[in-house]
């Protein structure tokens, strides 16, 4: 998908919004939409958040033993070009400490997340 973006045409608002919309209409894994969504547009957030993911990713890879592919390493590069970013956010916290609980609650939000992921690429190329 990323081979795709173009990063110099900016995302109507309105598209944005009926990409959301749409997203919302995914399954979910428990009797509830517990999610709300952050659009990012500014450069300055959107540098940020690209260095908190570098260091989380950075993190994980290091303590995992993973090693660095060329298409993560490409995403990081270019991650604060993306024209918008959507935040999916999970609200509250699920109950009981059991795997399903989590995959219940955490996983509900996964279908959104990738397509909102998949709408904005759509939308950008």
């Amino acid at each position: 998908m990323r081979r795709r973006i173009d990063f110099d045409r900016p995302i109507e608002p309105e598209v944005i919004e009926r990409r959301i919309e749409i997203a919302t209409q995914a399954p979910t894994g428990i009797d509830a939409e517990n999610w709300s969504f952050l659009v990012v547009t500014s450069p300055e957030k959107k540098l940020e958040l690209a260095r908190l993911y570098r260091r989380a990713y950075m993190s994980l890879a290091e303590a995992r033993g993973i090693p660095l592919k060329p298409t993560q390493q490409a995403l990081m590069d270019r991650l604060h070009e993306m024209p918008a970013m959507i935040l999916v956010c999970a609200e509250g916290r699920e109950i009981g400490s059991t795997t399903s609980m989590q995959v219940g609650f955490r996983g509900s939000i996964l279908p959104a997340a990738i397509f909102s992921a998949q709408a904005l690429v759509s939308a950008s190329s």
